[in-house]
This record gives C-alpha cells, sequence and structure tokens, in this order.
C-alpha cells in the first residue's frame, strides 16, 4: 500500500519497530493460547463430528458434497430425527448413534459449518501435499496469520478517519481488538466450531482493508482494491454468513464519493467503479447459494434446520422471551472475577429458561467482558468529543460508519440469540460492529487539530492513559479466559504441567 494509504508518523523508524515487535508478541501469545492445551490431546481420537473439514475435503474429491458416512437405519424410520430426546431413544433401542452438529437431509449426512474453508485451506493443502489438514493445526495457524491482517486493518482505518494518530494510540487500539474479537479463546478451542468464526474474522478484515485504502488522494479509485475486498467479503458467506452484513459498511464508507458519482451513475468511471464493487461479491455469494441448492435443495438453507443438536431445528424457535435472554447473556451478563489464580470462572446459567435454553461455558457478555468498548461509546457523549471527525483530506466522516456498525452488530446479536444456543464463541460474530464505533471515538481527539492547542493536549492526555488501563484490562481478562477452568479444552484438564507453573507464578507474585 501506498503511503497515502496509511497514517504517517515523524519518527518513522522506531514506528515500524515497535509496530513489528507487537506484532510479533501478539502472534507468539495467539500460538501459545492455541497450543495450551496440546500436549495431552489425542488428535486422532477426536469424534467425527470435530473433523468435519477433513470429511468435507474427502468427500469433494470423491466427487460428492455428503459425508461418507452412511447415517444409522433407525434415523430413517424416525417421524421426526431432528427432535434430540426422540432421537437418543431411539438410538439407544437400535445400538446405534447419529453424528452430532451435522446436517442430516434425504438419507445423508452434510457439513453444516461453511465451505469457504475447505476452498482456500483444506482442499488446497490436499492437492499439494497429498495430506489432509488437521482442523487443529488450520485454526492455530489462522488464528496466529489473523494477528498481522488486524493491524493492517486498523492501520488502514486510521488512514482513512484520523491520519494523525500516534503510532502507541493505534497499536494499543489493535492489541484491545484481538482479544474483543476472542481471538485467544477461538485459537484455544482450536476445533471445527472456531475454523468458520477466525477465518471469517480473517476475511472480514482483509476486505474491509481493501475498501478502506481503494480510494486514491485525488478522489479515483483503485479498482483492483475494489475488486478483491467484493470478493473477500463474498466468501465470508461461506463461514459465518452473518458475518456478511459488513459488506453494507462501503455504502458509508464511500458516502462522500457516492454523493459525488464516482459510484451507481452512468458514466463510465462511476459505472465500472459500481461493477467492481458489487459484482465480484454477487458472484462469490452466488456459488454458495448453488453450494446450498444442491445439497438441500434450497439456496438460501445453510443447513442450519436440519442441523443434529441439542434442540429441533427444523420445527422450534426461540421465544421473544429465551432470545431477549439470549441478548443479555451474549452482551451483558458480568464476568466473575476473584483474586485467586486463575482470577476468572465461568459461570452456571440458573435463570428461568435453563431447561430451554442451550448454554455453553460462558465466561461473560461482551460488553462487560471488554470494557473498552463501553468507555468508546460513552466517550460519544462528552460534546468535545462529539464533533465530525475528517481525514486530512477532509473527506471522510466515520460519524456514519460508526451509527450503521452499531446497527450491524445489534442486529446480529438479535439473530444470533434468537436462533441458536447460547456460546462464547459467537461473541466473534458480532464484536467487530461494537468495536468500531468504540474505536473511532478513541481516534476522534486525534482525528484533527483543535483551535484550542491546549485543550486539545489535555484531552489527547486523558484519553491515552484511558486506553493504556483498559487495554492492560483487556490483557488480563482474555488471558485469564484461557486459564479459567470448566471452559472447553480447559488448561488445567489438557495441560496440567503447563498450568501449574503458571499458577505458581502468579500466587508467588500476590503473596
Amino acid at each position: 500500500m501506498d503511503h497515502a494509504d496509511c497514517p504517517k508518523n515523524k519518527s518513522a523508524l522506531p514506528a515500524r519497530i515497535a509496530t513489528a515487535v507487537t506484532i510479533l508478541c501478539c502472534m507468539a501469545l495467539i500460538l501459545l493460547s492455541g497450543l495450551s492445551s496440546a500436549p495431552e490431546r489425542n488428535w486422532d481420537d477426536w469424534g467425527r463430528h470435530e473433523k468435519q473439514y477433513e470429511e468435507l475435503t474427502r468427500a469433494i474429491l470423491s466427487g460428492h458434497l455428503y459425508l461418507p458416512e452412511e447415517p444409522a437405519a433407525f434415523l430413517a424410520g424416525m417421524e421426526n430425527p431432528y427432535d434430540p430426546a426422540a432421537r437418543t431413544i431411539a438410538g439407544d433401542e437400535a445400538g446405534a448413534y447419529a453424528l452430532i452438529d451435522t446436517a442430516y437431509y434425504q438419507g445423508r449426512y452434510y457439513v453444516y459449518f461453511g465451505l469457504t474453508p475447505a476452498l482456500l485451506l483444506y482442499l488446497p493443502f490436499r492437492l499439494l501435499t497429498g495430506r489432509i489438514l488437521p482442523t487443529w493445526i488450520a485454526v492455530i495457524a489462522t488464528s496466529v496469520l489473523l494477528v498481522p491482517v488486524l493491524f493492517l486493518f486498523f492501520r488502514c482505518l486510521c488512514g482513512k478517519y484520523a491520519r494523525q494518530t500516534p503510532t502507541g494510540i493505534r497499536l494499543l487500539l489493535s492489541v484491545s481488538l484481538i482479544g474483543t474479537l476472542g481471538i485467544p479463546y477461538l485459537a484455544a478451542f482450536c476445533t471445527t466450531y472456531s475454523m468458520p468464526a477466525v477465518m471469517g474474522l480473517l476475511l472480514t478484515l482483509l476486505g474491509l482493508s481493501c475498501f478502506l485504502t481503494a480510494e486514491r488522494p485525488d478522489g479515483s479509485f483503485h479498482r483492483l482494491r475494489l475488486v478483491i475486498g467484493s470478493i473477500l467479503l463474498g466468501l465470508t458467506v461461506g463461514c459465518r454468513p452473518v458475518m456478511a452484513v459488513s459488506y453494507l459498511l462501503l455504502f458509508v464508507i464511500y458516502a462522500d464519493a457516492i454523493r459525488r458519482g464516482a459510484f451507481f451513475r452512468r458514466e463510465k468511471a462511476s459505472s465500472t467503479n459500481t461493477v467492481s464493487v458489487l459484482l465480484p461479491a454477487l458472484i462469490t455469494g452466488s456459488l454458495f447459494l448453488i453450494y446450498n441448492a444442491l445439497r438441500f435443495g434450497d439456496p438460501l438453507e445453510f443447513g442450519f434446520h436440519y442441523l443434529f443438536s441439542t434442540r429441533d431445528l427444523l420445527h422450534g424457535r426461540h421465544s421473544f422471551g429465551e432470545t431477549l435472554e439470549g441478548i443479555r447473556l451474549l452482551a451483558l451478563n458480568p464476568p466473575r472475577i476473584h483474586r485467586v489464580f486463575p482470577f476468572m470462572e465461568i459461570f452456571d446459567y440458573m435463570g428461568q429458561y435453563r431447561e430451554s435454553l442451550y448454554v455453553e461455558p460462558m465466561f461473560g457478555g461482551l460488553l462487560p467482558l471488554h470494557p473498552l468498548v463501553i468507555a468508546g461509546l460513552l466517550l460519544n457523549l462528552p460534546p468535545s468529543l462529539r464533533r465530525p471527525e475528517k481525514a486530512d483530506d477532509g473527506k471522510s466522516n466515520g460519524t456514519a460508519v460508526s451509527a450503521l456498525s452499531l446497527f450491524l452488530g445489534l442486529v446480529i446479536l438479535f439473530v444470533d440469540a434468537g436462533i441458536a444456543g447460547i456460546s462464547q464463541r459467537y461473541e466473534s460474530d458480532f464484536a467487530l460492529f461494537f468495536f468500531l464505533p468504540a474505536a473511532l471515538a478513541f481516534l476522534r481527539p486525534f482525528a484533527e487539530d483543535d483551535e484550542d492547542k491546549k485543550t486539545t493536549r489535555r484531552i489527547r492526555r486523558i484519553v491515552t492513559i484511558l486506553l493504556l488501563l483498559l487495554t492492560l484490562t483487556e490483557l488480563f481478562l482474555s488471558f485469564a479466559a484461557i486459564l479459567c477452568d470448566g471452559r472447553y479444552f480447559a488448561m488445567r484438564d489438557w495441560n496440567p504441567e503447563a498450568y501449574n507453573r503458571i499458577a505458581s507464578f502468579f500466587h508467588f507474585l500476590i503473596r
């Protein structure tokens, strides 16, 4: 990317060194998070439902889309095989079982999880090496790669809306975003369930980075970046489909360009820009709809309704009350923090919907677990920080980005709480959309100079101190969650030697 795409800094070399060191340290921490339970895992003995991408790769190479395992005969004789209680009883009577978290349709098993990881990772790996890529390696590698992509995204965001942002502020917000997106947890929980989330985040951040840097200083557009960004965001449909709503942000990112006719006009340049940004996403998304139609006869059916899960997804929906309770758990439930290592514990849901609402081990809701997001949203309230911010070229206003991003986050939160169980990893679906308006609020004091230099410096100093404290809090909460007992693949159970060493270190510090 050219220099116009990124923030300028008077001390270029020290800033680059600081950025490189920070990125490498964060990559190392994510790698350690992913490997935290590796020593005691017998990867070859994992259940079939946790190796679905490996199975899907074999299926595609065999010329079909269904999984090779034949469903047990008792399923075909059931009136409603999607009822988990009836399915369990029938399976016990037949002495057989059904694959959980797998879509069952017309006597075949299908992978419910999105196709994109198979297309981008598993198939190329198999064709190049002749071997199947283990999912745990794919998740950890993608999570580690996500770190520099995340820093690139935030650099591009600053280049668009706050070019004068100091390197330290940019790095603090980038580090905080790692925790807010739940990357440490997704890396540690390195199974099929994490793969679509980490891949979706990777594609989303890369696609938005392309959009943020596609406009040149003279108002023309780098069309290759428009095309690449459009394809990348289109590919998110094959990861976590709800993440694809990030594509809508382009309409506020390019709001000024749209108003001056750079898009959606009949002129040649405008038409070319429009085609470049719309057509690739349309084609890419359509391929996944065709994939759905080939499997389930419905382009809009991703397999969710045919999923063998903890409840009947084909015939049942969450009630409005259950949905509101799910929203509370995903967004507002406070974490349980205490002074004893590992400083955090999961909560057992004992609410009124405990019999009907499936709640996985959770540490807390998005907002209390990431106080930087709350603080950033509150920073929009003081008048001195509420002015519309603009980049140096005077063309970019981030207020609309913040508003639309928050709205999209609320929509995804409502959808996740309304149609599925409650899981810590689902917070990664909407975390970015809550973080963006908060981050832009923190960047606003650095977006432009004020006539009152003294006041501006004071505000920036206060924001810097606040951001430093919140980032340290973010790091503590994120990695306390990795050490937390009771979560899936808890480190204490799977790697007790490393866990006890860390515990001894902290006991020494606090005694």
